[in-house]
């Protein structure tokens, strides 16, 4: 019938895959030739559209996440008699066309309006379902905390929380530490409170080296699939004003980025919490070593370390801006490969490798530390499919590039996961063996299992076979073979990339890759809309940079630990035994038994040896 109607409408914008976003500048929603409903974004909305987001109450996940990531809105509009045309115009639109994934229109009365708020509370419903709320605060075994304000040294990279207690309910003490110049300097601090108040966190200043300050910011996270979801740190963002609950324990990071040419021996700081008249004051003790850190001598990286987004969805200004944060912690943490992203891409024409933002990525990779190889995987050659033809000419054409750009090798992916026991085995190598005779660096990514007899034949057609599940005496196995072994997703932690890396080194594993550096389905900050789970090291602000998650700092550290055990060793004694605490006993089998205190002990005796070592060298 004509007359007046009311309607509530639901967009799709996010993406269950990677790239599968609808970005665009305006959407109008026309009815009848007239613009009933109008709202703006962006061209690179899915990666920044809640990069300021918080949520510190899973009762705001409707109102505060998932009603703005489908831009929920009700309109207006006069119905004619018989057919009624909906149009859906969108400007500047870049990814997927913009997608309707609700509509509901009622004539415009009463019961109706009271007909659509219905439906609204049904999806609240719903959503509730999908997403059970679940609370996996630490609290067992520990006591609320016993003043207003407590502060407590957390393990680095630990997750935290919203309604954690301390495990110390006074709080910590001074804090020590050893420290290697030109390395940084990580302090986890945890604080609790008693009511609801602000809290500002200021460095006394007495060091030239003032560190930086960021707190961790709460956001959703879930197991694969829907069901339970809970609160958890998800990154760190530059700050140091926040608020402190009860159910609202924040979690703080301190960097001491010590320059590798610092004149002092010590740091002394104090770190002091202030919240109104009450204020915690932390000493900081900082005894610094002078020697270099060997870096890792093997290709070592994550899937993905790249901005997750063209550069034509933004400034190219901006855009490497982003890339060079990204790159500065990664690589000048110790990571030694790259495997890039979109817009980090080469192409094939008239027998030569053409660069599309390849070479300048790369060569800015190498102003932070070395890198030993390049690694295809959402970036820089694509899968094997475009690289079955004339593989020799393909194998001249990257070696050629290689050598004239002074390029480090470039590993192609060749095969990602195959299920073992089917045709997919035979199909992977009925390919992989003229790649192999012409020279191409292939590489893939499966388990291993050396009764399978077609993975072992694929084994002895790779360059390079990158394991997952396996043990120690396959890495042999593979040398054997005259391949290289690689291993891959062991560990996103700091005994998985400290520790079991190291024991890796020792076994004759000749690269390292890690899922993953940077990962978006839907929007990047929202990770209820997507396929999985974010896992990933960093999430992407657009004015701030590279913000780490309490994965990558897990990660840094346990880097850390690796590279002061090589340059220990390499003081030692240049084919010196194995020192305890390490050994390469319990590889890929005693994880439990390494917590943070006993890698933290471990850190300590390497530290105190290398301070000695240095001491009589002065």
């Amino acid at each position: 019938h004509a007359g007046r109607y009311v309607g509530l409408i639901a967009f799709e914008r996010g993406g269950f895959w990677e790239n599968e976003y609808s970005n665009y500048l305006t959407a109008r929603l026309i009815v009848n030739n007239m613009n009933v409903h109008e709202h703006n974004y962006s061209k690179d909305g899915s990666h920044f559209y809640f990069q300021d987001t918080e949520i510190t109450s899973l009762e705001k996940l409707t109102e505060d996440l998932i009603w703005p990531a489908h831009e929920l809105s009700k309109f207006r509009f006069y119905a004619v008699t018989g057919g009624n045309s909906f149009e859906l115009e969108t400007l500047g639109l870049v990814g997927y066309p913009l997608r309707i994934a609700g509509l509901i229109v009622a004539p415009d009365n009463a019961n109706c309006r009271e007909y659509i708020q219905h439906h609204i509370d049904l999806q609240k419903k719903q959503i509730a379902k999908i997403f059970a709320p679940s609370d996996l605060s630490k609290r067992q075994g520990r006591r609320k905390p016993n003043n207003t304000l407590v502060v407590e040294e957390l393990p680095v990279g630990e997750v935290v929380y919203p309604g954690n207690w301390p495990q110390k309910p006074d709080g910590s003490g001074a804090i020590q530490k050893l420290a290697i110049a030109g390395q940084t300097l990580s302090i986890h601090l945890g604080i609790y409170g008693t009511k609801e108040q602000s809290v500002v966190v200021a460095t006394n200043k007495l060091s030239s080296v003032r560190p930086s300050v960021s707190y961790g910011r709460y956001l959703p996270m879930r197991n694969y699939g829907v069901g339970t979801v809970w609160l958890e740190v998800n990154h760190y963002r530059p700050g140091r004003k926040f608020v402190v609950a009860p159910d609202l324990t924040r979690s703080v990071l301190i960097e001491y980025n010590i320059p590798k040419n610092y004149s002092k021996d010590v740091i002394e700081d104090v770190i002091k919490i202030k919240s109104g008249l009450k204020e915690v004051s932390i000493p900081i003790h900082v005894n610094i070593s002078k020697v270099d850190l060997v870096d890792i001598p093997i290709p070592v990286g994550l899937f993905m370390n790249s901005l997750p987004i063209k550069e034509g969805h933004m400034k190219s200004s901006i855009w490497w801006k982003l890339q060079e944060s990204l790159l500065e912690e990664q690589i000048g943490s110790g990571l030694t490969a790259i495997s890039g992203g979109d817009s980090i891409n080469y192409t094939m024409r008239a027998g030569q490798v053409i660069s599309h933002n390849a070479h300048e990525y790369i060569r800015m990779a190498s102003k932070f530390g070395p890198i030993h190889a390049v690694v295809g995987y959402g970036g820089f050659f694509p899968m094997y499919k475009s690289l079955k033809d004339n593989p020799k000419s393909i194998a001249k054409a990257i070696n050629e590039m290689e050598d004239n750009e002074g390029l480090p090798p470039h590993y192609i992916n060749s095969f990602d996961e195959p299920r073992h026991g089917t045709d997919q085995l035979k199909h992977i190598l009925s390919y992989l063996g003229p790649h192999a005779k012409a020279g191409i660096r292939t590489i893939g990514w499966t388990s291993w299992d050396p009764e399978e007899v077609i993975i072992r034949s694929i084994g002895k057609n790779t360059f390079a076979v990158a394991v997952n599940q396996h043990e120690s005496q396959h890495i042999g196995e593979i040398l054997e073979m005259g391949a290289e072994p690689w291993v891959y997703n062991n560990g996103l932690d700091r005994y998985g990339m400290g520790l079991h890396l190291w024991r890796g080194l020792q076994l004759g594993v000749k690269g390292r890759m890690q899922w993953i550096g940077l990962f978006t389905q839907g929007f990047a900050f929202h990770n209820l809309d997507g396929r999985e789970p974010s896992f990933s090291c960093f999430l992407i602000h657009k004015k701030l940079g590279a913000l780490k998650t309490p994965r990558w700092l897990a990660v840094r550290e346990g880097l850390l630990d690796v590279r002061i055990r090589l340059t220990l060793e390499d003081l030692v004694s240049e084919n010196g035994p194995v020192m305890d605490p390490w050994t390469t006993d319990g590889y890929g089998k005693d994880k439990s038994l390494w917590t943070n205190e006993k890698l933290e002990e471990a850190r300590l005796v390497m530290l105190r040896k290398i301070a000695d070592i240095a001491q009589k060298h002065e």
